[in-house]
């Protein structure tokens, strides 16, 4: 329906085709469920085999996390979380492949992968945003030239700005309707205003908060 239409709902495209090809065939709604969690497994898996093949160096750590038994359960699931997280290895790895071979000339299918991956996979969660712009940590000279250069980066900056407007522009405009789904007050929008307001504070809360959420520490796990 339209009030669970947003920009975050490519995220949920691989659910959504396994769970409409089971209805299209009939099959009991509990079956086409399964099919839904299915459909994000098997995206998920393909992009991130992709990312492990491509990436130039830590190809096993890259795949024990990404056969760790958490990020193997939300692949298995209604969530957008694996969807992000298979995205953003995959323009990682297409990132430090580029990287690492400074005397090859970057290209455009390259940085389109890089790019794609980072705004798609920051759709669901405006916080990520930001790393679109890693492209300008690409040294000058994998580009051909000063014009390639300034399309390339250029670009970046487009999306990057599409998409922070897509956030920032709703909490403007109509902050009251910008509210998480799940509720509360849980706000996908004000992550980054939020964040933005405090750097200092925010990055204490983070690094403090590091040693008391390791699962050594969690009894429950």
């Amino acid at each position: 329906g339209h009030a669970l239409a947003g920009i975050y709902t490519p995220a949920y495209i691989p659910q959504a085709l396994g769970l409409r090809l089971g209805l299209l065939f009939g099959l009991p709604f509990t079956m086409a469920y399964q099919l839904g969690r299915l459909g994000n497994l098997l995206f998920c898996a393909f992009i991130m085999a992709w990312a492990i093949r491509r990436i130039p160096v830590g190809k096993a750590v890259l795949s024990v996390i990404g056969l760790l038994p958490a990020p193997l359960f939300l692949m298995a699931t209604y969530s957008y979380d694996a969807f992000i997280s298979a995205l953003f290895a995959l323009g990682f790895s297409f990132f430090l492949d580029e990287y690492l071979h400074r005397e090859r000339k970057i290209r455009w299918f390259s940085f389109a992968v890089i790019a794609l991956s980072f705004a798609v996979g920051s759709m669901p969660k405006a916080i990520y945003v930001p790393l679109i712009l890693v492209v300008f940590l690409l040294p000058k000279e994998k580009f051909s030239g000063r014009k390639e250069e300034v399309l390339m980066k250029g670009a970046a900056v487009l999306l990057f700005l599409a998409l922070m407007a897509s956030f920032v522009l709703p909490t403007v405009l109509s902050p009251a309707e910008t509210n998480d789904l799940r509720g509360g007050n849980t706000s996908e929008a004000g992550q980054i205003p939020y964040i933005l307001s405090d750097i200092p504070g925010f990055l204490q809360m983070l690094i403090s908060s590091i040693p008391t959420d390791s699962p050594s520490n969690r009894s429950s796990l």
